[in-house]
């Protein structure tokens, strides 16, 4: 970094040349699926826009019950599974009340591990105790 940033015209040598960031792009990006979906597209003569239908992962449609996305069929387990004592957790440390869907961040990082990537997903929101009327 320093080398780029301190010399940016400068043609890089050994100590300077790196290919972490292709690396980094290569492992996360789908090529093969990209080229493959290209030469169908190509060889069968669809238009161009078939390239990105054919990447799209199979869903279906969300006014089920049930969702039948995997990603978000997997939230809808998580809270299936862990709602009562996340509910209950919530209570235990604020009182009778619910987390706001309103006044709400939430933030999805990446965190490496050896068994495989993993997925953080960090959610707050304003504590809203219930109000007798």
């Amino acid at each position: 970094r320093k080398a780029i940033f301190g010399m940016p015209f400068q043609i890089p040598d050994a100590e300077t040349f790196s290919l972490i960031g292709y690396e980094t792009v290569l492992e996360r990006a789908n090529f093969q699926i990209y080229f493959m979906n290209s030469i169908i597209v190509t060889v069968m003569g669809l238009p161009q826009e078939a390239i990105s239908v054919l990447q799209e992962p199979p869903t279906k449609v969300w006014e089920q019950a049930v969702p039948t996305d995997p990603c978000i069929y997997r939230l809808y387990e998580i809270v299936g599974v862990y709602g009562p004592t996340i509910k209950a957790l919530i209570e235990e440390k604020f009182g009778t009340g619910i987390m706001s869907a309103i006044d709400f961040e939430m933030a999805i990082t990446r965190v490496e591990n050896p068994k495989g990537d993993r997925v953080k997903i960090e959610m707050s929101g304003k504590y809203l105790a219930y109000n007798a009327w």
